[in-house]
């Protein structure tokens, strides 16, 4: 069971639009701790997501940051829905495809995570784009596995048990004390799940998969041969097919 003084994926979510909505003001907590006659540590806690946050403190917090109403709409609704361990949120394609093309900005910045990808070898071998295609994104892969914040595993088809993870998922964990999220996205939504019995499957997951996939060394040669016989496909369609 978790204390109020704990956060969930759900109860961060508000936090993080009433975060986002001051920063677009230009409104420094101080300032508006003391416009509200409240401390500082109470606009912290509802920023953060902590638990029992109540309607009255969000809904004045939404009304002095001028939300308009489908913000204020979406915010009460996730302050009253109940706690069930994870939290779907839908998203619209063009904004979820600029979320994911965002999202490997994550890995040039300054103090980027530790990353560690499980990449089935059935996905090397299917042709997106085009053989050019193909074979840049492997050369990417294979360069992007040198850098030391970023761990590119290959599970290979003759492992034994790699069926048993049915589904691509991510498992984050993040510095006390926040615990980890897994989250499985899909074309319409996005599921984030932060059950405490449910991330131990994805880690027994994550364990299976550390035991079976190649090395980081294996892993970049296996990128580098792929990346070859695309290459090596690219050229051959360039001459074109020679008639008798």
């Amino acid at each position: 069971m978790r204390t109020e003084a704990e956060t969930t994926i759900r109860s961060r979510e508000p936090g993080e639009e009433l975060r986002t909505m001051r920063l677009k003001l230009d409104l420094r907590a101080e300032h508006l701790s003391k416009s509200l006659g409240w401390s500082l540590s109470r606009i912290s806690r509802l920023e953060h997501g902590s638990r029992g946050a109540t309607a009255f403190d969000v809904g004045t917090l939404l009304g002095r940051l001028e939300a308009d109403p489908p913000t204020r709409a979406r915010v009460a609704r996730l302050i009253e829905e109940h706690d069930l361990g994870h939290y779907i949120r839908p998203h619209h394609h063009r904004l979820f495809v600029d979320a994911r093309m965002g999202r490997q900005d994550i890995y040039v910045r300054n103090a980027p995570p530790q990353t560690t990808f499980y990449i089935h070898e059935a996905a090397l071998q299917a042709v997106v784009g085009g053989n050019k295609v193909m074979h840049d994104q492997l050369m990417r892969l294979r360069f992007m596995g040198t850098w030391s914040h970023m761990d590119l595993r290959v599970v290979p088809l003759s492992a034994v048990g790699h069926h048993l993870v049915r589904s691509p998922f991510n498992l984050m964990t993040f510095d006390t004390p926040i615990d980890p999220v897994a989250c499985a996205e899909t074309d319409t939504a996005s599921l984030f799940i932060d059950d405490r019995d449910a991330i131990k499957t994805y880690k027994r997951h994550q364990k299976l998969l550390a035991r079976i996939a190649l090395s980081a060394e294996q892993s970049r040669a296996v990128f580098a041969y792929w990346a070859d016989i695309y290459d090596r496909r690219e050229d051959r369609d360039d001459r074109g097919t020679d008639l008798a």
